[in-house]
């Protein structure tokens, strides 16, 4: 089954009807340690143009401790489909339109091969003496220039459907940090290479964002995991269910 297209004739985040496009029912529920917003929608075939319908719910949890948990969970039909959900968020922890005070630690010992088209050809590269080596804290706008930014897909190491650490993303003059966790195998760093329309930051009073003013930090199976068996599963299978959760852990030294 072809599903649809739209960028250079392969699927990007779900293709023009993806989850970021739909409007989603939502609920808020409460404890005493935590707040959460609960989205739900019955994803159907003739709408989205992926095999298969499934009832997707999305929770976003905040606690007390200063952590985002967003749990995603998939409830399939009748028919096999494809589900690898993540979160594209931007992140600059300064006061600065850079990434100039930003360090990053990346839980990983390797990043995919791409094609000119950003399509993994199926081989794994070694991050180590390579701007893709993160294994301790480097600092990322030095890394973004010697690879002439990042759109890549960084292999975690760990045991795969075990929650564990991803990435730690920190700012050195506000002391600010975002630590992420989840239980994939992947987390892909785009580092705004080109402005992107739309993103707009509050402090900068309604102005585009600039080339790299900020970082997403996706963390998901490895993308194009259907076309290669040792990159994990994102096949949800007829009348089963799914979940995937990612936490950002937020804290101030």
């Amino acid at each position: 089954m072809q599903v649809p297209t739209n960028e250079n004739g392969n699927t990007l985040h779900g293709g023009n009807k993806g989850f970021r496009f739909l409007n989603w029912q939502v609920q808020t529920a409460k404890t005493a340690n935590s707040t959460s917003e609960i989205f739900t929608n019955q994803i159907k075939e003739d709408h989205d143009g992926f095999p298969g319908d499934m009832l997707v719910t999305i929770t976003y949890t905040l606690d007390d401790e200063d952590k985002v948990t967003i749990s995603y969970k998939a409830e399939n039909g009748v028919q096999a489909t494809l589900f690898n959900p993540t979160c594209h968020a931007y992140f600059n922890l300064s006061d600065l339109p850079n990434l100039s005070t930003h360090e990053i630690k990346i839980n990983s010992e390797k990043h995919l091969q791409l094609d000119s088209e950003l399509i993994p050809t199926g081989k794994m590269l070694a991050n180590a003496n390579t701007p893709y080596d993160f294994h301790v804290f480097s600092n990322l706008a030095a890394a973004l220039e010697a690879n002439k930014g990042f759109d890549d897909a960084f292999v975690i190491s760990g045991k795969e459907n075990q929650i564990k650490p991803v990435a730690t993303l920190k700012e050195k003059e506000s002391g600010r940090q975002i630590t992420i966790s989840s239980e994939s195998n992947c987390l892909v760093m785009y580092t705004m290479i080109q402005e992107q329309p739309g993103v707009k930051f509050k402090r900068d009073n309604g102005s585009i964002a600039q080339s790299s003013e900020a970082v997403a930090l996706e963390a998901l199976v490895l993308p194009d995991a259907i076309n290669h068996q040792d990159f994990g599963d994102i096949v949800l299978l007829a009348n089963t269910t799914k979940e995937h959760r990612i936490v950002f852990a937020f804290k101030q030294k």
